[in-house]
């Protein structure tokens, strides 16, 4: 059963993050280093992008979201297919390590390959 409140523990991991600067100015530089070789990829691939200032960049596709979100899952790499009436194409990905966002982008290019 959950309150929906956090836990002690996570209350005081809490704390303690927020002390922690280094860990903090490391993971924002991972985020925007993520959302570079995204935006670099997506020029590259011909793809229309919103430029983000969260941990996220929304990508036209060109193609059906729900179906390009099936192919990457079905190659293990799982993004979020807005689905929305009024973003239909678009889908979401999320910052993540170098390696990561290679292989993000990377599976997106073999699969919108696919579609064409």
């Amino acid at each position: 059963y959950s309150t929906g409140s956090p836990s002690m523990i996570a209350k005081m991991a809490g704390a303690a993050a927020v002390e922690d600067t280094a860990h903090f100015e490391k993971s924002r530089q991972a985020v925007k280093d993520s959302k570079a070789m995204m935006y670099n990829g997506f020029d590259e691939m011909g793809l229309e992008y919103i430029r983000s200032q969260s941990s996220f960049v929304m990508v036209n596709v060109k193609h059906d979201s729900e179906t390009v979100s099936d192919e990457m899952w079905r190659r293990r790499v799982r993004i979020s297919d807005r689905g929305s009436d009024h973003m239909k194409g678009w889908i979401r990905g999320s910052a993540g390590t170098k390696e990561e966002t290679q292989v993000f982008l990377k599976t997106l290019r073999t699969v919108l390959t696919k579609l064409l």
